[in-house]
C-alpha cells in the first residue's frame, strides 16, 4: 500500500517534468498519459507496475478480513484501482476507451462509504474515522467535477488540483488500510502469543 502511494506521487511530479510545459495546478492527469507525450511511456510503465502491486496488496487485505471475521465488502472497490492503472495504460488518452477506464478511479469512493456503514464495532473506530477523511477528499473533487458547468472558469483553473484531491483521497485510503490491517496482524499476532 505505501509504496503505490509513494509511486503514484513520485511518479506524477517525474511526469510533470517529462512531460514539459505542465502545472500541476491547472492540467489535468490524462495529460501525463497522453499517447504522443514524452511522459506517456513512462506513466503507462509506471502503472502497469503500481497495477501488478495492487494485486498482492488486495489480496492481503481479503485474507486478513476473513482470518478475523471484519467485513471485506469495503475492500472490494480496490479492485477498480488496477483496473483503471491497466485500461488507461493499454488506452492511453485520447483513445475513447481512456475515459471509460479512468473515470473507474470514481468508483473507490465506494471504500470508504462502505467502510463507514459496515465497520461498526470500536475495534474498527479509527479505521472509520480515517474512512471519512479519504471520503471527504474525493467527495469534494466529484463535487467540483459535477459542478463544472456551474463554476467553468474556476474548475478550468485548478482543475489539476481538483483531480489530485480525487487521487489523493484514494491513495490515502489505500495507505490507511495499509496502517490498520498491520496493526490488527500484529495485535492478534500478540494475543496469540501471549495465550499460548
Amino acid at each position: 500500500g505505501y509504496v503505490i502511494f509513494v509511486l503514484f506521487w513520485l511518479g506524477t511530479i517525474i511526469s510533470g517534468r517529462l512531460y514539459g510545459d505542465y502545472s500541476h495546478v491547472r492540467d489535468g492527469l490524462p495529460l501525463l498519459d497522453s499517447y504522443y507525450s514524452n511522459s506517456g511511456t513512462f506513466n503507462a510503465t509506471l502503472q502497469y507496475i503500481m497495477a501488478l502491486l495492487s494485486f498482492p496488496f488486495i489480496h492481503s487485505i481479503f485474507k486478513t478480513c476473513k482470518q478475523y471475521s471484519i467485513n471485506s465488502f469495503p475492500v472490494l472497490p480496490l479492485i477498480f484501482m488496477p483496473i483503471y492503472m491497466i485500461g488507461s495504460s493499454l488506452f492511453p488518452s485520447p483513445n475513447t476507451l481512456y475515459s471509460v477506464f479512468a473515470n473507474c478511479i470514481i468508483l473507490c469512493i465506494l471504500g470508504p462509504i462502505l467502510a463507514i456503514v459496515l465497520w461498526r464495532n470500536k475495534g474498527l473506530s479509527k479505521i472509520r474515522q480515517s474512512a471519512f477523511i479519504s471520503f471527504f477528499l474525493m467527495i469534494v473533487s466529484i463535487g467540483f467535477i459535477i459542478s463544472r458547468s456551474l463554476i467553468p472558469e474556476f474548475v478550468h483553473k485548478y482543475w489539476g488540483i481538483i483531480q489530485r484531491l480525487l487521487f489523493l483521497g484514494w491513495t490515502a485510503w489505500i495507505v490507511f488500510l495499509s496502517i490498520y490491517f498491520i496493526k490488527v496482524t500484529e495485535l492478534k499476532n500478540k494475543a496469540n502469543l501471549a495465550s499460548k
